[in-house]
């Protein structure tokens, strides 16, 4: 078994202990800094015209321009490979799990994440929501308008162009119409469940959508605990634990597992605590914290409840989920056995749960896959703001490595209330700083945070309970 800590002296630690001679370190360390200082020309790939991105990759001219070209197409685990032959050595630098085994993961997205986070992340004080929060009012200032509980239906054309949203309030549908429209949504739903047929079956959508997969589903276990994170001893710390250290093999024997046997074998858990990365979460909670897990499941796992909505899907996947979440936190509880007896609250999400909640396609993590195929630099440049819809633009998050860096300049996720990635900005008017941004919510449980609102459920509507200042 291998259990890795997520943070800087914990990594260069164990990548120390594992590393055969500075060199390997120091070259490893010279890829990384040189894909963090040249991931920007990937951008300007998908600025210039496409008859121009086109020619750089025929000609060969776009691979001798810079290395990162070259190293986005890699496979992690062949970079790595040529590194060193210590499988716990690769294990450290790929240990930021994403549903891609490292055989078939980009060399440069798992660069990006571990130079991203070798100093550690911020996180926001009293939780994402505050993000939403500060945002607010500077969409009001420009005359937009945040609108929950307000899931959108379709977009709107008008001979190939749009023309705006038609989102769902109550029994009825209501058009909201703009010259502009971004969406959020996700290239699966925006192309697959928001725009007519005819759109999808364009060649160079059809294109694109083949070219693409569903991302692998997780599961989550969100937990309450009574007692702060400090007289817990909890940490900020991530915890990535593995039951080996060769991940391509430990990602093939997962596929073969059934259910039953993932639960009793649990082949690999993420596991952090929100409440000690959040100095205000003892003022708001006073005498506890939490907690949440992870693991990868998917879809088909729980499929056969996709129509039916929570708290509706009946005794046997409530059976089902809760199995797999007790084994996880028996699990949790062998890393922190100081937990033993103070678990107050705990609620499992599964594949089906994100694909309601999140309007996550088959309840993937981060979108489409992001294996080696998505990012080669073909399909890169492909991958725009500009759709084949005049006026319907994609947001950064959708083109780019798993939505985290990008993702600050395009949406907000809570870390609390479940919200729809039905989100659309809306530029009213044809000026370019007025913006309605609409997300949709369903939210469970009487209160929550949700699009920067403090909100409590009616039967009618959600009722802003606080502004933020």
């Amino acid at each position: 078994m291998m259990t890795l800590l997520s943070r800087k002296t914990a990594t260069s630690s164990s990548r120390e202990t594992a590393m055969h001679g500075p060199d390997r370190r120091e070259e490893q360390e010279r890829r990384r800094k040189k894909v963090a200082r040249q991931v920007p020309l990937l951008a300007i790939l998908k600025m210039i015209p496409q008859h121009l991105a086109l020619f750089l990759l025929k000609s060969g001219l776009l691979h001798r321009l810079s290395p990162v070209f070259h190293l986005a197409e890699s496979s992690h685990q062949d970079v790595v490979r040529g590194l060193t032959s210590n499988k716990e050595l690769q294990t450290v630098f790929s240990y930021l799990f994403y549903g891609v085994p490292p055989n078939d993961s980009s060399f440069m997205i798992n660069a990006l994440l571990l130079h991203h986070y070798k100093r550690g992340a911020w996180y926001p004080r009293g939780g994402s929501s505050e993000i939403a929060f500060h945002m607010i009012p500077v969409i009001e200032r420009a005359g937009g308008k945040v609108l929950v509980k307000a899931p959108v239906k379709r977009i709107l054309l008008n001979n190939g162009r749009v023309t705006g949203v038609a989102v769902q309030r109550k029994d009825k549908e209501i058009c909201i119409y703009a010259p502009v429209v971004i969406s959020d949504a996700g290239i699966f739903n925006t192309y697959e469940q928001l725009l007519p047929f005819v759109v999808k079956k364009k060649p160079e959508v059809e294109s694109l959508l083949s070219s693409l997969q569903y991302g692998m589903g997780c599961f989550l276990v969100f937990i309450g605990i009574r007692g702060t994170s400090d007289e817990l001893g909890l940490k900020s710390t991530n915890l990535w634990i593995y039951t080996e250290s060769d991940l391509n093999s430990l990602m093939e024997k997962f596929q073969s597992l059934e259910y039953e046997e993932v639960c009793k074998q649990l082949p690999l858990m993420f596991i952090t605590f929100p409440s000690a990365k959040d100095p205000t979460y003892s003022q708001r909670h006073p005498g506890h914290s939490c907690m949440t897990l992870l693991t990868m499941a998917p879809y088909d796992w729980f499929h056969q409840w996709s129509d039916q909505k929570p708290r509706n899907r009946g005794e046997e996947y409530h059976t089902m989920k809760m199995m797999l979440a007790n084994h996880m936190v028996e699990r949790a509880i062998k890393e922190f056995p100081q937990l033993q007896g103070k678990i107050e609250y705990l609620e499992a999400a599964t594949p089906v749960s994100n694909e309601f909640y999140l309007r996550a396609p088959k309840g993937s993590m981060y979108g489409a896959e992001q294996n080696c195929s998505r990012y080669q630099c073909d399909i890169i440049s492909r991958m725009r703001s500009q759709t084949a819809v005049s006026g319907l633009y994609l947001t950064a998050s959708l083109r780019e490595a798993l939505g985290i860096y990008g993702s600050m300049d395009s949406h907000w996720d809570s870390d609390k209330g479940p919200t729809s990635a039905a989100h659309f900005s809306l530029i009213l008017n044809g000026c370019f700083n007025k913006k309605v941004s609409i997300r949709p919510l369903y939210i469970k449980g009487r209160m929550s945070s949700a699009v920067g609102w403090q909100v409590q459920y009616t039967e009618d509507c959600y009722v802003p309970l606080r502004c933020p200042q």
